[in-house]
């Protein structure tokens, strides 16, 4: 495994996928130059922005890349196709990294001898008001429980991985529509536990213009990756998403409660 936080920074690939991101991506790139004992390599695959996007992504130096208008999850796995970084993430345009926070995922790694990492993601609104924070899964937490949950719990804004690692799992399955990096990451946990960082390391921005809240994830695809990667009892798939959300909504009261509103306002 590559040497972690040594006398030379290892390169670390973060791919950011973007289409008219202009609004917000000034603090995802801000949060990239945040970033110490790493060095960084920024990919931006655009999908035809025709805001100030591209000028941006420019003026910080990334690397960019024509998305081809392939959608969403194409366009991150020809972003991570072309990495050359020890190791590789995604950053969505509309989120951001808290300062150090790679070096903590990638420490991770190294203490406890696994090929990737997950931290905690902090939730925002629009204008930057804190939701809640959200902590990974266990490491423990079996493939079949998170896939009842109903939900990715394994935050692709929060997870860094080694090349090698992120090379065996084969890129996003693009048949999939709004849940691709739920599957990937599933997949990712079959073959090996993560570490985690439990605090905060990235801010996911809940504006209402991103993928996963004009999409969310289809009733189809929730079924498709239970049935996929959950028990075969529909009893035992129960229990798992009812035990699950429970410790989820305990762990993170937060997070818990502000959902549980936003839901009332919106009745």
């Amino acid at each position: 495994m590559t040497t972690i936080l040594s006398a030379h920074p290892p390169l670390v690939t973060v791919v950011t996928p973007t289409l008219n991101a202009s609004r917000y991506f000034g603090d995802c790139l801000r949060s990239l130059r945040s970033q110490v004992d790493v060095r960084i390599e920024h990919i931006v695959v655009d999908d035809g922005s025709s805001d100030d996007t591209i000028a941006l992504a420019k003026a910080a130096g990334a690397h960019i890349i024509d998305g081809e208008r392939r959608g969403l999850y194409a366009a991150m796995n020809l972003g991570l196709e072309r990495a050359s970084g020890d190791f590789v993430g995604i950053l969505n345009a509309d989120d951001f990294l808290y300062p150090a926070a790679i070096a903590a995922l990638l420490m991770a790694m190294r203490r406890r001898g696994r090929p990737w990492s997950v931290g905690q993601l902090v939730w925002l609104d629009g204008e930057g008001k804190n939701l809640g924070g959200i902590a990974p899964p266990p490491s423990w937490a079996p493939v079949s429980v998170l896939a009842c949950l109903g939900w990715n719990w394994v935050h692709h804004q929060t997870t860094y991985m080694t090349r090698d690692f992120w090379n065996s799992l084969g890129g996003f399955d693009t048949s999939f529509r709004s849940a691709a990096d739920y599957d990937l990451l599933l997949r990712a946990r079959r073959i090996a536990p993560f570490a985690t960082v439990r605090k905060p390391t990235g801010a996911f921005r809940r504006h209402g213009g991103n993928l996963s809240m004009t999409l969310g994830l289809s009733k189809n695809e929730v079924i498709r990756i239970r049935s996929q990667y959950g028990p075969h009892s529909a009893v035992a798939a129960a229990i798992f998403e009812t035990g699950a959300r429970t410790y989820v909504n305990v762990r993170n009261p937060k997070w818990s409660l502000t959902k549980r509103l936003n839901r009332v306002r919106r009745r």
